[in-house]
């Protein structure tokens, strides 16, 4: 059971990096820091991501930050979600509005924990499989005198370790979006992870780079709101469109 444990672990580990982005990529290890794309909330995820055109809520600050200037007031959200093996991601947003738009900041974190391994000489050891930290801190604002239309960006940081191997890395996000475009219907685009480069040892990999088109159609009937969205994400490293 051990050694199955260990094995199973080994492949989370490895999972984490490449699931979303090297499933699609044009050749192994085209990008790295995949923490950059796990889903900060169980309401994004339950609409498969597509939030670039969504507005007035902070979830949507990892997706498009131009879409957090339409929302009011304070919001925070926070999630936890253990994994299959030892490994466990948890999230933390918040946002507040002012008068021209709003800001927000994030907090993320996921973490194998500690696997046992052996070395060259047969020596039992401990090392932590993959632990990041992701920190974000963005603003969305309205134009002037056309409330409609809002722009955004958001500067983020990564901690990365794999292995006891250490790695940091700086981005930024950014967003246009078009609210009431149509009646109901709201379009966003946002361009996400766009920095420098992971570098373990001395092998550099790029972060998953990313352009996201989205639309969505809200309707209201009395005090019940219901909502559907799309977005398409194109890869910019794997030159690939998730579907």
């Amino acid at each position: 059971m051990r050694f199955f444990k260990l094995e199973f672990l080994l492949i989370c580990v490895l999972s984490g990096q490449l699931f979303v982005v090297n499933c699609f990529a044009e050749g192994v290890g085209s990008s790295a820091g995949g923490t950059l794309l796990q889903p900060v909330s169980a309401k994004a995820a339950g609409i498969a991501e597509a939030y670039t055109s969504v507005a007035g809520e902070i979830v949507g600050l990892p997706y498009n930050p131009a879409g957090i200037a339409a929302f009011k007031g304070r919001e925070l959200s926070a999630m936890y979600q253990n994994g299959l093996a030892d490994d466990n991601f948890g999230a933390v947003l918040f946002g507040a509005s002012s008068e021209f738009g709003a800001w927000g900041m994030s907090v993320g974190y996921y973490d194998t924990g500690e696997i046992d391994m052996y070395d060259l000489d047969a020596n039992l050891v401990s090392k932590t499989g993959q632990k990041d930290i992701v920190a974000a801190v963005g603003a969305g604002l309205t134009v002037k005198n056309y409330e409609q239309f809002s722009y955004g960006a958001s500067l983020k940081l990564i901690s990365s370790e794999i292995f006891g191997e250490k790695a940091t890395a700086a981005a930024f996000d950014a967003g246009l979006q078009y609210r009431d475009f149509m009646p109901n219907i709201n379009i966003g685009v946002a361009v996400q992870n766009i920095g420098s480069d992971l570098k373990y040892i001395s092998k550099k990999e790029k972060l998953p780079a990313v352009v996201r088109v989205g639309s969505s159609y809200t309707l209201m009937a009395g005090e019940n709101r219901f909502r559907a969205s799309v977005d398409l994400p194109y890869m910019m490293n794997e030159k690939e469109t998730l579907s």
